[in-house]
């Protein structure tokens, strides 16, 4: 075979502990080379730097501890870089800048997942300017700081899951132009403040499930007017405020089940019959599931997709009187909405209704309620 003329080489699985200077050398057609789950502690330029051609370099599933200046220096070609389940502590200073000018660089996924990175920096993303793709999830990233992301202003993706991240600083998320899925589950946020979310607007999904969450200031989605899906499961969050619509009309899902929810505040926005609404606008998901919820008012009906939408509501404290009659139509299928699970809409008073399911006529909650009513004004 000739060596010069190979474009790909696999040498996964094997006990691979040192790579020696210039040993691919002479692989200069090589686009493809992959080295995952070995035992490389260290990388240092001279071992790469002859792989002019390479688009793809796989060293994941190694015990690479740092990753240092101008490792990658010279791979112009380089799209994709996998650097996940290793021992990463450290990337210094332009670590993976593939040039020196952002027209010499090419790289678009890069994978940091699963290490031991404790922050984020602008001078550790340098040179990264045409990244789309960032994977940082289970990592020990407890500090981001405010210009981390000047340098990849056309990041699509970032996924920042399963770290120890408790605060988003004003302005950290100005730098995007193109971001359009973040993930931040599984931190340690405890507020999202009123402009935390400027420079995101063209972000269709925001996910920051198993936070810290105890406040929600609904003006932070003034700055994400194509926001589709928003969910905040398994916070502490102990109002819904669902004047969120009024900024984010293209919201479609909202996902707040798992907090402590007993109040929701309805959207503000005035909702028209007139034939320039359409039918299509509001949530097709809202899920308050497992909350602290009592009651609920009439107007959140507003906030549904006219032509249906799904509700979940089960695991909430519901008292079962006249007031939520518009909810019981809904969980008896009496209405273009639906809810999932109705049997598990129970109601845990007035006592005569403990434990009932929902789904019982509202009829009888209104014959409960009057006869309750007229009996103690009877007594009175």
């Amino acid at each position: 075979m000739d060596a010069k003329a190979l474009e790909k080489l696999a040498l996964d699985w094997n006990r691979i502990g040192r790579l020696e200077d210039d040993c691919f050398r002479g692989l200069e057609s090589l686009r493809r080379l992959s080295l995952s789950h070995n035992v490389i502690k260290e990388l240092r330029s001279e071992v790469v730097r002859d792989l002019v051609r390479l688009e793809r370099l796989d060293l994941s599933h190694n015990q690479l501890d740092i990753i240092r200046t101008r490792t990658f220096d010279g791979l112009r070609q380089l799209r994709e870089l996998r650097l996940d389940h290793n021992r990463l502590r450290a990337i210094e200073d332009s670590g993976l800048a593939v040039g020196h000018a952002p027209a010499q660089t090419r790289l678009t996924w890069l994978y940091l997942d699963h290490n031991r990175i404790d922050r984020l920096t602008q001078p550790m993303l340098d040179g990264l300017s045409h990244l789309k793709f960032a994977s940082a999830g289970n990592n020990r990233i407890a500090n981001v700081e405010v210009d981390a992301f000047q340098s990849v202003p056309r990041l699509g993706t970032l996924l920042l899951q399963n770290n120890r991240i408790r605060r988003l600083e004003s302005g950290l998320f100005k730098p995007f132009r193109a971001l359009r899925h973040l993930n931040l589950a599984s931190n340690y946020i405890h507020v999202l403040q009123g402009d935390v979310f400027l420079g995101l607007d063209r972000v269709g999904d925001i996910n920051v499930d198993e936070n810290q969450l105890i406040e929600l200031d609904h003006r932070a989605f003034n700055a994400t007017p194509r926001l589709q899906s928003f969910s905040a499961r398994g916070n502490r969050l102990r109002v819904a405020d669902l004047r969120v619509l009024d900024l984010a009309q293209r919201l479609r899902s909202l996902e707040l089940a798992g907090n402590l929810i007993s109040k929701v505040i309805p959207p503000t926005a005035e909702d028209d019959d007139d034939a320039g609404f359409s039918p299509f606008r509001g949530l097709s998901v809202l899920s308050l599931a497992n909350n602290s919820l009592r009651g609920m008012d009439e107007r959140v009906a507003g906030a549904l997709r006219r032509n249906g939408a799904l509700m979940r509501v089960h695991g909430n404290p519901w008292y079962c009187d006249c007031r939520l009659n518009w909810l019981v139509m809904i969980v008896t299928g009496r209405s273009h909405h639906r809810v999932d699970v109705p049997s598990n809409v129970v109601c845990e008073s007035p006592p005569y209704l403990t434990d009932r399911q929902v789904s019982n006529p509202s009829s009888e909650i209104n014959t409960k309620s009057t006869s309750t009513n007229s009996t103690t004004g009877a007594e009175a």
